[in-house]
């Protein structure tokens, strides 16, 4: 097996075990929940236990900050571009790797750093 394949195995493995914690204490949170009803679908949640999306802070770490999506599990991570004029701050959509499949799709479709 060549070194490339033993790095992008390894890193494969992190970021399942990274993602499924994070996703598995997500989906904890979000099935406590009943579905909301379509009035309050694009309603922001910021704390509260009603609406469709929540906004998850951790605390002390402003870096991370997530928009949770609870009807359909996506995420967004709140990312400020610093080389861009006005340094604009966006809610950047977080692809889901839900299988050993996906991340070695994603891994192989990647550069590699030297």
């Amino acid at each position: 097996m060549s070194y490339r394949s033993v790095v992008v195995l390894v890193l494969s493995a992190v970021v399942v075990t990274l993602l499924a914690a994070f996703c598995a204490r997500v989906f904890a949170q979000a099935s406590e929940e009943p579905t909301p009803a379509p009035s309050q679908a694009l309603q922001p949640n910021l704390g509260g236990t009603e609406g469709r999306y929540k906004v998850v802070i951790r605390e002390g770490v402003r870096a991370d900050t997530f928009l949770l999506d609870t009807l359909e599990g996506r995420v967004w991570r709140l990312t400020q571009y610093t080389d861009i004029k006005g340094q604009p701050t966006v809610w950047l959509y977080m692809e889901r790797l839900d299988s050993q499949t996906d991340v070695m799709a994603f891994s192989l479709s990647q550069a590699m750093t030297p």
